[in-house]
């Protein structure tokens, strides 16, 4: 190859202008089936895939159509907030709101496509025990039996005030099965609420509540996970629940338990927390009575104490922490 051509080949070429996208490569432009692999490597949560189908109408298409290869699946959420510029929330204006939607053929449609509810700063809406009043026939009118996963958010310990609303939720979702109620005061009236209003339900998050009293689901009965950690207890017979010799048949969750299968109460205490944790012996008393069906216990129990129950109980799993 002669000097002059092999110094032409190493001639940089001329810039393309900026308004002529001609030959540059974007994302869109790579197969289907590399973006599908691309596109399989987020969603981690479900507020990150919905963004993505925000990116194009293209990228929309591809994420809705099942048969480019996308693994993850987006669940429609129904959201529950408060507006900036009210400052507070209304049960009884949601209330309404929901009553006159579900009347209304399209937007009673659309409820159906809804899986999943959030409710976002709980702590924000207020208190009105008589939110029923006038309107009870919203408990019949307005179900979305389509959600069957609730989760709640609070930036703070949730004070009665929000309780309204999650009754008005519970009476709403008579299909839920699974619930995340955590960071709340005396959630008991809340928990025997949803046992009795939502019999499907079989997993309930609520953590870091203060005085549970876990007789309040004793109407559960499809119960299977119960995650309960960093929450005080009130233990109505304290000195019963560690006897490891007497009262076989009372000992921590005994009204709640016949169904579950996971059940996490890592750094649990005693109501009010100023009585510390809950004792080594009723630790090891529930292990021992457990229903067949549990598989997995999470607490504070100690090394050896673990160790020992391992062997008396090898079906169920006690992790170390």
């Amino acid at each position: 190859m002669s000097s002059s051509s092999s110094s032409s080949l190493l001639r940089p070429k001329k810039k393309m202008r900026r308004d002529n996208n001609e030959g540059i490569l974007t994302l869109l432009d790579l197969p289907i089936s590399l973006l599908a692999h691309i596109f399989n490597h987020l969603g981690k949560t479900q507020e990150e895939l919905m963004n993505l189908t925000l990116v194009s109408k293209q990228v929309y298409e591809i994420c809705k159509n099942e048969r480019t290869g996308i693994e993850w699946k987006i669940i429609p959420v129904f959201e529950i907030s408060v507006l900036q510029q009210e400052g507070g929330g209304s049960t009884r204006t949601l209330v309404k709101n929901m009553i006159t939607h579900s009347l209304n053929r399209k937007t009673a449609k659309k409820f159906r496509n809804y899986h999943h509810m959030l409710v976002k700063d709980l702590h924000k809406f207020s208190s009105e025990d008589n939110v029923f009043s006038g309107t009870s026939y919203a408990t019949d009118i307005v179900h979305m039996e389509g959600i069957t996963s609730l989760c709640t958010t609070s930036s703070k310990l949730v004070p009665y005030s929000g309780y309204s609303l999650l009754r008005v939720v519970a009476h709403m979702l008579p299909k839920l099965r699974e619930a995340s109620l955590s960071n709340m005061y005396e959630i008991n009236s809340i928990l025997q609420y949803f046992s009795v209003k939502c019999p499907l339900l079989e997993k309930v998050t609520s953590n870091n509540n203060v005085g549970v009293d876990p007789t309040m689901m004793r109407s559960s009965h499809n119960l299977k996970e119960l995650y309960m950690d960093n929450t005080s207890f009130i233990c109505y017979e304290k000195e019963h629940l560690a006897d490891l010799t007497n009262h076989p048949d009372i000992f921590l969750f005994h009204q709640c338990c016949k169904s579950l299968e996971r059940i996490s109460i890592q750094n649990a205490k005693y109501y009010p927390p100023s009585q510390g944790k809950l004792s080594q012996e009723s630790l090891i008393k529930f292990v021992r009575n457990a229903p067949p069906n549990l598989r997995w216990f999470r607490s504070d129990l100690s090394i050896s104490n673990i160790l020992m129950l391992r062997k008396e109980r090898p079906g169920i799993e006690l992790p170390f922490y």
